[in-house]
């Protein structure tokens, strides 16, 4: 894992799902505080491990990560994926440590927003009460809707799951057209998200292709070519996965 450490607070998006939640000065003052945090780091740089100090709340704001946790042989988990807006109190149950690791999985902001000043800012902006439990319960149901799957799905209906998911997530499913975006992970991480080894993954992903499911170019730009069938592969459809999951 590189440790390489970039500059700090490059430009952030226009606007995360949070701003809907929010009245514009409350949004300005909540976004003050997370540029005052932010730092950017390089794909591969691992900000938390297992057992480290928990001192903060840890906003993306710009690129992927990943919270993960790993067996002592070094087997790692992943438990989701953090895309921008997303935000992670990572405080395991003695309020000292953290449970999960955080990593980049691509040249990514991050803002890490002491525990302290996050606690006052609710107290400042009631709203960001709403805007924790809306975020706590879009993590929570799209893990369960993954536990589901991990538990008594096959690879396909894992994979198909996934894809859905990350559709939904990116904002490329909007309509019943063919849906195209773009995944910045391997094989291998998608397998550490979904239970599978990354061979298993590129076998299956092979198979949904010639299946006429999906198709890939490059790591990993994907297309959903039958979202029907994908979403009966899944047992879910975006639109109702859209509604679980999106804030």
């Amino acid at each position: 894992m590189s440790t390489s450490l970039l500059k700090q607070s490059p430009p952030q998006p226009t606007r995360y799902w949070f701003d809907h939640v929010l009245d514009p000065d409350q949004s300005a003052r909540f976004r003050a505080v997370l540029t005052t945090h932010s730092r950017h780091y390089a794909a591969g740089r691992l900000i938390k491990s297992d057992a480290d100090d928990s001192h903060a709340i840890y906003v993306v704001m710009d690129g992927w990560a990943s919270i993960f946790k790993s067996m002592p042989e070094g087997q790692t988990q992943i438990i989701d994926f953090g895309l921008p807006g997303d935000f992670f109190d990572l405080t395991s149950v003695d309020g000292v440590t953290v449970a999960m690791g955080l990593e980049t999985v691509t040249d990514a902001t991050i803002a890490a927003v002491p525990l302290a000043e996050w606690l006052a800012l609710e107290r400042a902006v009631p709203q960001l009460a709403q805007v924790n439990t809306m975020e706590a319960a879009a993590i929570r149901t799209r893990i369960a809707e993954r536990m589901l799957r991990l538990g008594r799905g096959k690879a396909d209906e894992r994979l198909a799951y996934a894809f859905l998911e990350m559709g939904v997530r990116t904002g490329a499913m909007r309509d019943d057209t063919i849906d195209c975006y773009h995944m910045p992970v391997t094989q291998q991480q998608i397998g550490e998200l979904m239970g599978l080894t990354a061979v298993h993954v590129c076998r299956t992903l092979r198979r949904m292709a010639r299946q006429g499911l999906v198709s890939t170019a490059d790591h990993i730009d994907l297309c959903i070519c039958d979202r029907a069938a994908l979403e009966d592969l899944a047992g879910i459809t975006a639109e109702t996965l859209a509604q679980e999951i999106q804030p």
